[in-house]
């Protein structure tokens, strides 16, 4: 229902704010999976009434995302197959299966987003994907913050972004 879907964003700051578990004195804080699944139900279901990915851009498309939150997608919450994208101050957060956001061919340039909370890498690049990654917060990822899995294209990651908690490496090149 519409009331389900909204539902998952009841718990969310502002998009590019930091999503934090809430805590109570008797309490302990939980991991931030855990917070999200308190608000809506994350049950590994392939009949579940919930898109496989927020946004897809396919090879025609030139998109801006701004100031926007896309979380809790069954699969990546942007989808990039070569088309073009340009996402500032976003958070695209909790995607239940793989990435966060996936460029497989095409150019993407992320700027100033909040990155949080994949069950895989919080950024996955195939297929000579052109890709710049300036200041942004990738963390709280399962697998790693960045995955580049293959060797075109061109990838220019700048030093301001930062990266906390993520469950493999920061930046990931499979060999």
């Amino acid at each position: 229902s519409i009331d389900d879907a909204l539902r998952t964003f009841q718990a969310l700051p502002s998009p590019g704010q930091p999503i934090v578990p809430e805590q109570s004195a008797d309490q302990p804080a939980t991991n931030l999976a855990d917070t999200l699944s308190a608000n809506i139900s994350l049950q590994d279901d392939p009949t579940q009434d919930r898109p496989q990915s927020g946004l897809w851009i396919g090879a025609a498309s030139q998109v801006s995302l701004r100031s926007s939150i896309i979380a809790g997608t069954m699969g990546p919450g942007v989808k990039v197959y070569r088309g073009e994208l340009e996402a500032v101050s976003n958070t695209i957060a909790f995607s239940l299966r793989g990435a966060n956001v996936v460029a497989n061919g095409g150019r993407m340039v992320l700027c100033d987003n909040r990155i949080q909370g994949a069950t895989g890498d919080g950024i996955s690049s195939w297929n000579n994907t052109h890709m710049t990654i300036e200041g942004n917060h990738i963390c709280d990822n399962s697998g790693s913050g960045i995955t580049i899995n293959s060797t075109g294209g061109t990838v220019h990651i700048s030093e301001d972004n930062e990266f906390r908690d993520n469950g493999t490496a920061d930046i990931h090149r499979p060999s």
